[in-house]
């Protein structure tokens, strides 16, 4: 059963290093900014990132506004986002598989739908909401990342043996 769903704006800082999509979600001053400058690669954006979920494969793009420290890079194409990361500031790196349940709050935090701001059945609009985010969490795997303001764990993250799919799960580096 795929769906086509139209594009998702997302609150997270948007990379694309060696030709893989990360996307790293997480509150307001988690470190977003810093792991996209830290990244040595393109920033699509660091503040909003819009997703699309095709089928089973999930691409991100740079939504036309403007970004915070003018960290932004157009795409000639969108580009299919295989991990996705909650920041956590921290002095040493590590890097965990979220479970369903911890995955799904993040996503529903951060994933932004002005229909559950605008509509008149609020509680469908939520439900709506969650449903997408089930769909993102089963699409691509979500992973907590702990992180230094060095960006030593760039290297971390390129050498990493990461999961085949969202069955397979990962090595805990805490």
């Amino acid at each position: 059963d795929h769906h086509v769903y139209d594009v998702l704006p997302v609150h997270g800082c948007g990379v694309v290093r060696d030709q893989i999509g990360y996307l790293f979600i997480g509150p307001h001053q988690s470190g977003k900014t810093t792991i996209g400058q830290l990244s040595g690669a393109p920033v699509l954006h660091d503040d909003q990132m819009l997703l699309t979920l095709e089928g089973d494969t999930l691409t991100m793009d740079s939504p036309p506004l403007p970004a915070r420290d003018n960290l932004r890079q157009r795409l000639e194409a969108p580009c299919v986002l295989e991990r996705m990361f909650l920041a956590v500031k921290d002095e040493q790196f590590s890097v965990r598989q979220l479970g369903p349940e911890h995955t799904l709050a993040c996503l529903y935090n951060d994933v932004v739908m002005p229909h559950t701001l605008l509509s008149d059945d609020a509680k469908a609009a939520r439900m709506r909401k969650a449903q997408l985010c089930f769909e993102l969490q089963r699409a691509v795997p979500v992973f907590e990342l702990h992180f230094d303001r060095q960006g030593r764990f760039w290297e971390q993250l390129n050498t990493m043996k990461w999961p085949a799919s969202m069955h397979e799960k990962m090595i805990d580096t805490s």
